[in-house]
């Protein structure tokens, strides 16, 4: 994530000011159990030890080294959730989602091979009858899987997936921007399934080949759809870096409750089967190098 604009920024200075603190308070609930493979229910800290803990975390989140306002909440098994708002910013403040949609779209997508649209198998070429990448060459063998494991092979980032000054020449349309991100990519000779590589290419490829099995004319639809089924992000947008191309990994403005709501839904696993929810859990890439 870059600190491009105010909302990037945000985000990097949430993940860069706050780890420390957040990390020795992970460590202070897991000292107040005692640690070790206890039992969930010899880990339950009373009313009085959840009281103290709260303050706590209010206290070092105050004091955090970060340029800008933020929220920041977390919820129990049991429902019970402790919030926090600094200045100006609360949990119904829109903030750009950044690579936090990387999570939405992999469960939009999942949802998808759900009801037979398309197979974890599926190739780019399959669905997208101008998928510039050839036969003969490596990349040529790329799967669904492998795109939604960024092992695809696709490293390299055009323009198009961030400029948004670039629809006004047409030029960054949501196809045209896969198919530039193909043409960037092809005869690289990487092979898909050997390397991790964090990137929004692949998710942006995923995201036309859904487009495509579902039969919908663009990105925007998947995501309508999505919410009607879902009743999630009532009043969230996927417009980042434009309407019109939507970067799938990281283009949506939302709220930190829509969110909590999203990770509430797949807890009660309301919205993905049993199958589903392993394959977005399980490790994808336990052997393969992080490139």
């Amino acid at each position: 994530m870059r600190p491009a604009c105010t909302t990037n920024h945000y985000q990097y200075s949430l993940r860069k000011y706050l780890a420390w603190p957040i990390a020795l308070l992970a460590m202070a609930v897991v000292a107040g159990c005692g640690g070790g493979a206890q039992s969930e229910a010899s880990c339950t800290l009373s009313a009085s030890q959840t009281q103290a803990l709260e303050a706590e975390m209010g206290n070092q989140l105050a004091q955090a080294d970060s340029e800008v306002d933020f929220s920041f909440s977390v919820q129990r098994k049991d429902g019970h959730r402790y919030n926090f708002n600094r200045g100006a910013s609360t949990l119904q403040t829109h903030y750009e989602s950044a690579s936090t949609s990387k999570l939405v779209a992999s469960v939009m997508i999942l949802r998808l091979v759900e009801r037979g649209y398309l197979s974890l198998s599926d190739r780019p070429q399959d669905l997208i009858a101008l998928w510039p990448i050839a036969p003969g060459d490596t990349l040529y063998s790329m799967t669904l899987a492998d795109l939604m494991s960024f092992t695809s092979g696709l490293t390299v980032e055009p323009t198009c997936i961030n400029d948004s000054n670039a629809i006004n020449d047409g030029s960054s349309e949501f196809e045209a921007c896969v198919l530039d991100i193909a043409s960037a990519n092809a005869g690289n000779g990487l092979v898909p399934g050997s390397q991790f590589y964090y990137s929004a290419t692949h998710q942006q490829v995923a995201g036309l080949m859904a487009v495509k099995a579902r039969g919908v004319a663009r990105w925007q639809d998947i995501w309508d759809e999505f919410k009607t089924q879902t009743g999630l992000f009532a009043t969230s947008t996927y417009d980042v870096p434009s309407p019109v191309n939507p970067r799938v990994a990281g283009g949506i403005h939302f709220t930190g409750e829509e969110y909590m709501e999203l990770l509430q839904a797949l807890h009660e696993g309301r919205f993905l089967h049993a199958q589903s929810m392993s394959q977005l859990l399980q490790h994808h890439t336990p052997s393969v190098p992080i490139a």
